[in-house]
């Protein structure tokens, strides 16, 4: 199976210690943990009420099952994590 390398709104190049990633790093059975040096603002989800969104700022990616994850942000309620089917648009 070939792997696909990161199809999201960030790329390697905007985390901390991975920005010389490439495909062979990306093996299966691997827990990923990317920190983002970067700023982006999100408008996501909320997790308890799928028709209330709220504006986050992520600061990490977790992964074990590459390129599938969460990330855990800031919002104005707190620490939240969220997945990438949660996104509604990046803002910045």
């Amino acid at each position: 199976m070939k792997m696909q390398l990161n199809k999201k709104f960030w790329s390697f190049k905007d985390t901390k210690t991975h920005k010389k990633s490439n495909k062979k790093y990306l093996s299966a059975n691997t827990i990923r943990l990317f920190v983002f040096d970067k700023s982006f603002l999100l408008q996501v989800k909320c997790k308890e009420d799928k028709n209330t969104t709220q504006y986050v700022i992520p600061y990490k990616f977790m992964s074990n099952v590459w390129p599938n994850g969460f990330y855990t942000g800031l919002s104005s309620n707190g620490i939240i994590r969220f997945s990438d089917s949660d996104i509604i648009r990046v803002i910045g």
